[in-house]
């Protein structure tokens, strides 16, 4: 109805993954108030300025998406495939991050949720994991809450994501105190 190109991607037994190709928005400038103050909109304002924010996805497209997205609400982003991709970029154990964000499903039998744990063992303080997933199951669900993880289910709405990063990284700026 748009124009826009689709494209679909599917392993059967896996998933499939739907794109749509955008074109490239411009950003609204500033608006500046009295005494030169910036008025930002209310987004702005929701605590993710500055939020180092890891994604753990096994597919690259994912990735690149997320980070764009999350780059774009003024997150530090890294993407890793694995827990060795990750590695390769950081110290899991010793660099700071205020979220998680990991994919339940990846690549030769691990899970997300158990990358996620090995991380936030060894970390001084663990720290704060959003998982995502295309299981709907109840026995997941309870898994997920059981470990202290939020759990946020494909298709994955842009609005309901940053609110709850914000929410959660809010709650962890605040317990670093």
């Amino acid at each position: 109805m748009l124009g826009h190109d689709v494209s679909v991607s599917s392993v059967e037994g896996k998933g499939s993954v739907f794109s749509v190709s955008v074109p490239m928005g411009r950003l609204q400038p500033k608006r500046v108030g009295a005494a030169g103050k910036v008025i930002h909109n209310a987004m702005a304002d929701q605590g993710l300025g500055g939020a180092r924010v890891w994604v753990i996805d096994n597919d690259h497209a994912i990735c690149a998406g997320m980070k764009t997205l999350l780059e774009g609400w003024d997150c530090r982003v890294t993407v890793a495939t694995s827990l060795a991709d990750l590695e390769r970029q950081l110290d899991p154990v010793g660099s700071p991050v205020d979220l998680i964000l990991a994919d339940y499903h990846l690549d030769n039998d691990e899970t997300g949720a158990d990358i996620v744990a090995s991380i936030n063992e060894l970390r001084l303080h663990p720290a704060p994991v959003v998982m995502i997933t295309a299981n709907y199951t109840n026995e997941l669900k309870q898994h997920i809450r059981d470990l202290g993880y939020v759990l946020m289910n494909k298709p994955v709405k842009p609005l309901k994501l940053r609110s709850t990063l914000s929410h959660l990284i809010s709650l962890q700026r605040r317990n670093q105190r």
